[in-house]
């Protein structure tokens, strides 16, 4: 998930995208899964606010990385 969100840093990306980019075709789109794995994400990252990866509402999410 990190992954395909870092090749696509600064980009919206669907929730329909993501999961069949991560999980493949047959996963399903209903979205459940992808918030638990969000949610941890954020928490690994220490981004429990959404400032680096942010949810689009109705879309899906992306990640805005800082300046360097």
């Amino acid at each position: 998930l990190l992954a395909f969100l870092t090749r696509h840093a600064g980009k919206v990306c669907t929730r329909q995208m993501i999961v069949e980019a991560v999980w493949g075709h047959g996963y399903g789109t209903d979205g459940g899964h992808l918030r638990v794995y969000v949610h941890r994400l954020r928490q690994k990252l220490g981004d429990e606010g959404g400032r680096v990866l942010k949810s689009v509402p109705g879309i899906g999410y992306t990640l805005d990385l800082p300046a360097r």
